[in-house]
């Protein structure tokens, strides 16, 4: 049931954010459905501005839903389309696999320490997923970057269910620029559309505070995290998959660290910076995995269904707008 709520959640939002995004721009937007521009009588009867709940009044909301669509106006405007060199491995020659994990591996090795080629090789290029969907991020025609997808199916007390993992490296003057977050979020979406009654879950096992806070400030449904205590079945299920997918506990650390052998390079000025942050994500993962300098990984796992997905994009439409609510679980 939630899962198509949230669908028509995003259905919803969608269609008045249209309509707010052609009042920004100051031409009439089309109405999907119908022939003439609502009223607002009307707006307020389709549900969409039930939202105002959250928010203090209509008003309020009306000037929350301007600011969201100057927001991802912004977002959108400099799409990944020329910028995105989107490549599936299953139909590469072997030659051209080998070019592919030679090219990277040099990018690779510009961000991490800790890997061998051949190892990075197994990860990202030769992995034994179901799927795997290769994503090369360029500037002016030259590579600086990677997003490695995989899809996995696997069968845990007689459900299927189908988990995601990937990996990325993106040179360091590159990563303000968010490339690899927005293609996982929509590269998510078209996931879960296409398969909207499946199990799907996105498996991490995150080296660094700074990937883990990059999901946690806005996920409404995320494990482990600050706000919550971990649901016994999340961590049966976490637990499990760990085994499934070889991740090796580390004696004496939390149950949720384990041994990646991925290691950051990180100049110690960040270091520094990081260990002083005070946002609250950051130092629950630092509270939890200390050592992640030694290449030590925190598992991290959150469900991609259409409610997790609606809620959080929200939130983090709310983030990008300085909008003072989050919705949490």
């Amino acid at each position: 049931m939630l899962t198509w709520l949230g669908f028509v959640f995003l259905v919803a939002f969608a269609g008045s954010f249209a309509r707010v995004m052609a009042q920004t721009e100051g031409e009439p937007a089309e109405d999907v459905g119908a022939s003439r521009k609502p009223d607002d009588a009307q707006r307020s009867s389709n549900g969409v501005v039930a939202s105002s709940a959250v928010l203090a009044s209509g008003a309020a909301l009306k000037a929350g839903m301007v600011a969201l669509a100057v927001t991802l106006k912004r977002f959108f405007r400099t799409p990944l389309a020329n910028r995105v060199e989107s490549i599936d491995l299953g139909e590469c020659s072997e030659q051209e696999l080998d070019d592919l994990c030679e090219k990277l591996y040099a990018i690779h090795s510009k961000v991490f320490d800790g890997v061998s080629r051949e190892a990075f090789e197994h990860y990202v290029i030769r992995s034994p997923a179901a799927r795997t969907k290769l994503d090369i991020f360029k500037h002016r025609g030259e590579w600086v970057g990677y997003l490695a997808i995989h899809d996995f199916s696997v069968w845990i007390d007689g459900m299927e269910f189908i988990v995601r993992r990937g990996e990325t490296g993106i040179l360091p003057e590159y990563r303000k620029r968010n490339w690899a977050t927005k293609k996982m979020a929509w590269d998510g979406v078209r996931l879960k559309l296409s398969h909207p009654t499946a199990n799907i879950y996105v498996l991490g096992c995150f080296v660094n505070p700074a990937m883990y806070y990059s999901l946690a400030r806005f996920m409404y449904e995320l494990y482990p995290n600050h706000r919550s205590q971990t649901p016994r079945e999340i961590l049966r299920l976490m637990r499990q998959l760990a085994e499934l997918f070889r991740l090796e506990p580390i004696e004496g650390e939390n149950p949720f660290v384990r041994r990646v052998g991925w290691q950051v390079k990180e100049r110690e000025l960040n270091h520094e910076r990081v260990m002083r942050s005070g946002h609250e994500e950051i130092q629950f993962y630092l509270a939890l995995n200390p050592r992640y300098k030694n290449g030590y990984g925190l598992e991290v796992l959150f469900p991609l269904s259409m409610k997790n997905l609606a809620l959080s994009f929200l939130n983090s439409v709310s983030l990008r707008s300085h909008l003072p609510w989050r919705i949490q679980r």
